[in-house]
């Protein structure tokens, strides 16, 4: 039974993922909602993904998802300031220089708080799952974005 839930999960999260037509963009919503959904679609094959490589049990699962969610809240809040900046909504050219070194060190420093955290939750990460899952996890973090990478350069179509 241990073996047999990450299995279901995985394809659950795949269902609702792949398992659509490619979602209709609903004009009576908003960019925000539609972006969530997708964000959400997203999420849901991420764990289905790192689940079923990671053959999580149940409980393995219960803890370690948790854990991983309060990490990647604490890490999107860390990126929020810099988003700004890299989506073009401040722009370069109407910061004077001083400013613009402001920006530029916020990004730096960021960047340290990120490499901190993600410091401060490996160790989180080994007392839930022991260090070769957490070694797997970050292989498997990585194969999703990969494959994720893969299904957005084939298209919707594909």
């Amino acid at each position: 039974m241990k073996s047999i839930t990450p299995i279901f999960i995985f394809l659950f999260a795949f269902q609702i993922a792949f398992g659509q037509l490619p979602m209709t963009e609903n004009p009576n919503l908003g960019k925000n909602a539609i972006y969530q959904q997708k964000r959400e679609r997203i999420e849901a094959m991420k764990i289905g993904y790192i689940t079923e490589k990671l053959t999580l049990t149940t409980n393995e699962a219960q803890k370690f998802w948790p854990v991983y969610n309060e990490f990647q809240a604490k890490q999107e809040k860390i990126k929020k300031s810099w988003r700004q900046f890299e989506t073009g909504q401040i722009k370069p050219e109407e910061l004077n220089d001083e400013q613009l070194n402001e920006v530029m060190k916020a990004k730096i420093d960021s960047k340290i708080e990120e490499a901190k955290l993600e410091k401060e939750y490996h160790q989180k990460f080994i007392d839930v799952l022991g260090i070769k899952k957490v070694a797997a996890f970050y292989q498997a973090e990585a194969g999703f974005k990969r494959e994720l990478l893969q299904q957005l350069k084939k298209g919707p179509n594909h």
